[in-house]
């Protein structure tokens, strides 16, 4: 039986890691932060491991799996995030905003000394960021 080598394990335990996290955040962009991160660095120690794996014949199977699910995880997260970017500015949220009821309002700032910003209730430690003329 091939052993698997030290940097994998460590790539999976991260990959581990970013998912319990989930569990214990309730900050939507702390927990898509700190999920890219594992999945960046899990497919770099993964790359790591497969390199260590040819030279000293041990098994490259958990190598290769972690390399797809750090690319696969680095895209999603990475495209959330981005998502996450774009929903704070409220000139990007307009058509969202028309489908939120007025009970989901949470409070509303005067910012421009004209515009009203007001956040909508959703997932904890989210906010949609609207302006009051969008939401009519």
């Amino acid at each position: 039986m091939k052993k698997t080598n030290y940097f994998s394990i460590i790539a999976l335990v991260l990959i581990a890691g970013g998912f319990i996290v989930g569990f214990i955040t309730k900050n939507v962009t702390t927990l898509v932060v700190i999920n890219l991160i594992c999945c960046f660095c899990a497919f770099g120690l993964s790359i790591a491991g497969l390199i260590f794996a040819s030279k000293n014949n041990t098994s490259k199977v958990l190598s290769i799996v972690l390399i797809v699910i750090g690319i696969l995880g680095t895209l999603l997260y990475g495209l959330l995030l981005g998502g996450l970017e774009l929903i704070k500015d409220p000139k990007n949220t307009k058509d969202i905003c028309k489908d939120i009821k007025k009970q989901d309002i949470i409070e509303c700032k005067e910012t421009d000394g004209e515009i009203t910003t007001c956040r909508a209730k959703g997932v904890d430690g989210f906010e949609i960021k609207c302006y009051t003329s969008d939401m009519n």
